[in-house]
Parts: structure tokens; sequence; C-alpha cells
């Protein structure tokens, strides 16, 4: 997609958004509550692999400070029990002028699986690499409670994972800005690049969890240990009771 300048006309963007909005309006799947997967199945012990979401909370791209964004992704996190669990750090999938996406989220390689909430593997979503998430097809639909939706995100970078002039902040207009937009459901660079939207509107943010690691499962003596722990103390507890 052509990157807006300075000299391009206002209400270009304005009409490409609009018609984004129209669409994802359109298309929004029907809410439905499931439980969220932390640990995907199918990996072995030892695997490591990171998370990603849509948050259900939206946000102005006004501010120029990726902390402000991560903080916004980092606080949807902490207040979903089996995230907040996990240990993770949460950071926004975006970019500003001074802060390149993969500045801020860190880069992962191939073997690092990047997986929805419902457990699904990100399509290509293998390391954040340009033959990973870069080389297309994310569809990022789950958000943190585990529903899937369809939804208009800030990102502020290319489709390739540059960062254009129409980065989380950028605002060459006086009333508007002209901020890339992503759609949720999109695949190719419509994940990232869909259009552009005025930066003080409210839209959603894609959030990346830090490298997780797969535990290993306890051993069968941990297990058997702890049976046989367990009924003793039940023993102890009943034999007391029975003494005068």
């Amino acid at each position: 997609m052509k990157t807006n300048n300075h000299n391009n006309c206002p209400m270009k963007s304005l009409r490409s958004f609009g018609l984004l909005v129209l669409a994802v309006g359109s298309l929004t799947s029907s809410l439905e509550a499931s439980s969220i997967v932390t640990v995907p199945a199918g990996l072995a012990a030892g695997s490591q692999y990171r998370l990603m979401f849509v948050t259900t909370g939206t946000y102005t791209a006004t501010s120029t400070d990726i902390a402000t964004y991560n903080a916004e992704v980092a606080a949807e996190a902490a207040a979903i029990p089996g995230l907040a669990a996990l240990g993770a750090t949460w950071l926004d999938f975006g970019a500003t002028a001074t802060t390149s996406v993969l500045q801020n989220v860190g880069a992962s390689g191939p073997s690092v699986g990047l997986y929805l909430l419902d457990g699904s593997l990100i399509a290509r979503g293998t390391g954040t690499t340009g033959s990973g998430i870069f080389a297309g097809l994310p569809d990022i639909n789950i958000n943190e409670a585990g529903i899937a939706v369809t939804v208009a995100v800030w990102t502020g970078f290319n489709g390739d994972g540059t960062t254009p002039g129409n980065s989380l902040g950028h605002s060459p207009y006086v009333a508007i800005g002209n901020t890339y937009v992503g759609v949720a459901t999109g695949t190719a660079a419509l994940w990232t690049m869909a259009s552009q939207g005025p930066n003080n509107l409210q839209l959603h943010l894609y959030g990346i969890s830090s490298v997780l690691t797969v535990a290993p499962a306890p051993e069968p003596g941990t297990w058997i240990s702890l049976g046989i722990g367990l009924c003793g103390l039940g023993w102890l507890k009943r034999r007391r009771r029975s003494i005068p």
C-alpha cells in the first residue's frame, strides 16, 4: 500500500478509513466466550513460544511513546488470571517513529511459534522474522478473553515490519493523523495496513508476550510420593481423632 506523505489530501485517509470501519462492522464475529489456552497442545517440554491477542479495550494512537501502548496491553493481560499467572512481559505489537515493532517486542527465531489464545498457531507465525509473522496471513482475531472478533487495530508499521511515516503518534495534520490501521482478521498486509485513520479515534491494539517455555511434566515418582504423603496425612488425622 502506498504511504501517504504530508502533501496528500487528508480527506483521502478519512474516506479509506471510513470504508475500513464499515467493512469491520459488517464482518464482526458473534461473541462467544471461551476459555483461553496458555500452553499450546503438542509442544514438547522445553519448547519456546509466544502468545498474541487483540485487546478488548480501545485506545487512541496520539502518543509518540511506545511505553504508553505497552502499558495498555500489559494492563489488559494482567486482568486475566490465566495470563497474569504466566509471569510474562506483555507488549504492544506496534511501532512509533522512534521504536520499530521489532525493537519493541524483540526478535525471536523460527523455532519460537506464535500462538493465539485459542491454542492455534498463527499462520506462518514461527518467530518475529521476515519468513515468520511478517510473511503474511497472521489472522490475529482472538482477544484476551478467548473471544473471536473482527476489529480495527492500531499498528503503525508496514506489512513487512518496517516503520513508515504512518507510525503510532504520527500527526502530520492539525485535525487528523494518518496512522496505519490493520484488521484483526486481515491476511497479507491487511492485518497491519488495511487503511489509515485519525489517531484520536479509539481502536484496538495487538498484544504479544515475552518468550515462554513449556515446563517439563512432573516425574511419575513425584505423583506417587505426593499420593502417599496425602494418604499418610489423612490416616494420621483419623488416628488423632480416635485417641481418647
